[in-house]
């Protein structure tokens, strides 16, 4: 009778791999994955350098006066910004740089999801998500150099604290790559919180996470104790918000709270639709419902929401927290509610609902201190970038961990990869028509 019940059991199998193989997402995973690729290849090769790499950078020289100027006048980034001056200048290098460090994602994530067997095309596309396209508001190298590359370095850290174990010239490059990363407010924060946890996980390098929390403590009073960024402080709030220097502690949280809220579901919502739309089909096991809902939450999104807070309807200025409506308010709030509480349902464990759900107030919280920044709108969707890789990571996790069908983790994570994608090809065509025609 048991060979008759493994023999059914095969056959299924069998089966089901054979349905699987035959889905168009995944019979053509290969031929999307390359494409996505591509188009953001021809995004960050065709980004010119422009803004402040143009008009402030390329005309500096690293070296310890500029340096101690920075720091005493402007910002405690001085190891990010050390950088600057010469990608500013070599163009063509800093892109090789870019190019080969975007190359490095996809491989993070393989050697992270290794348990999993996720293909390397799909990790791909699972990095194509994430929204390169919006790395150029402040100039393309300070952009990169600030946001992506701390995001990168920071994967990498994460790949050897708990998958793979380094060795000592390892833990010199790490250590490199962590001081980089604690030069930024809100990676330096992240690392303190993975380090924190990676201490009490069972199968995590606890050498490597007592360094990198002493380097994110170290990195945090170095932040905190900066003269620049007093006087930056000061200096962003005339000219950016005026008012703000009014504001007390709980206008600052308001701020911090109903800004994440606009930038994260509001103005760049693709990765947090794509973490949405990831536990609503882990919880209801119908893809369908769950793309359905994404299209109901980005229509809500376009055409209701934009009604109240467009562009020509709210001012970025001092009176913005007064003017955002409350329906609106709640409305974004509903959005991260409704995923914790899916989340809390979900048939999986109670330790992988508890890290599911960190994930996402990290997603939030750390998108939340730039209430306490005058920059909180100047900055754009620049300090939203740890929020995104969050919200993919989150997305991946829980396809992982939900008992769901292979082919359908394809199904959405092509969909999402290939719009982002779609969006770095056509930011670089319009980049090239500029430099042509403008």
């Amino acid at each position: 009778m048991s060979m008759c019940y493994m023999e059914r059991d095969k056959l299924i199998n069998k089966n089901k791999l054979r349905a699987d193989n035959n889905c168009f997402f995944v019979k053509h995973n290969k031929f999307f994955a390359i494409t996505a690729l591509l188009f953001i290849l021809f995004f960050l090769v065709a980004t010119p350098i422009s803004g402040d790499d143009v008009n402030y950078f390329a005309l500096q020289s690293t070296n310890f006066e500029w340096l101690s100027l920075r720091y005493n006048t402007w910002s405690s980034r001085i190891v990010i910004e050390s950088i600057l001056p010469f990608m500013a200048k070599h163009e063509y290098i800093f892109k090789l740089i870019t190019i080969l460090l975007f190359l490095s994602a996809p491989i993070a994530i393989y050697i992270t999801t290794q348990k999993y067997k996720l293909s390397a095309s799909l990790c791909i596309l699972l990095i194509a998500i994430f929204p390169f396209y919006k790395l150029t508001s402040a100039g393309y190298a300070a952009t990169m150099t600030n946001y992506f590359y701390p995001i990168l370095f920071g994967l990498w850290i994460f790949v050897y604290l708990f998958i793979k174990k380094a060795n000592i010239f390892g833990y010199l490059i790490l250590m490199i790559l962590a001081t980089y990363v604690v030069n930024h407010e809100q990676t330096a924060i992240l690392l303190l919180v993975v380090s924190l946890i990676a201490l009490f996980y069972k199968d995590s390098d606890k050498k490597l996470a007592s360094l990198c929390l002493i380097l994110s403590v170290i990195g945090l009073f170095f932040i905190f104790t900066c003269p620049g960024n007093s006087v930056r402080l000061a200096a962003e709030s005339k000219t950016w918000l005026p008012g703000y220097e009014n504001y007390e502690l709980l206008d600052k949280i308001n701020l911090g709270i109903t800004s994440s809220l606009y930038f994260l579901n509001y103005r760049g919502p693709v990765a947090f639709l794509f973490c949405f739309a990831s536990v609503i089909y882990a919880f209801t096991k119908k893809i369908r419902l769950s793309l359905a809902l994404v299209v109901f939450l980005t229509i809500l999104i376009n055409l209701f929401l934009k009604k109240y807070i467009g562009p020509d309807y709210l001012e970025h200025d001092i009176q913005w927290l007064n003017k955002f409506p409350i329906h609106s308010f709640l409305i974004l709030l509903a959005m991260p509610l409704a995923l914790v509480l899916f989340v809390l349902f979900m048939q999986i464990s109670i330790q992988d609902k508890f890290f599911i759900i960190l994930i996402i107030a990290s997603a939030y919280a750390i998108r939340c201190t730039m209430g306490f920044s005058p920059t909180v709108f100047a900055s754009i969707e620049r300090p939203s970038m740890f929020s995104h890789l969050l919200f993919i990571l989150c997305g991946l996790f829980v396809l992982l961990k939900g008992n769901v069908e292979k082919k359908n983790i394809y199904v959405l994570i092509t969909l999402f990869g290939m719009y982002g994608a779609t969006n770095s090809l056509l930011r670089g065509l319009r980049s090239v028509h500029h430099a042509i025609f403008m």
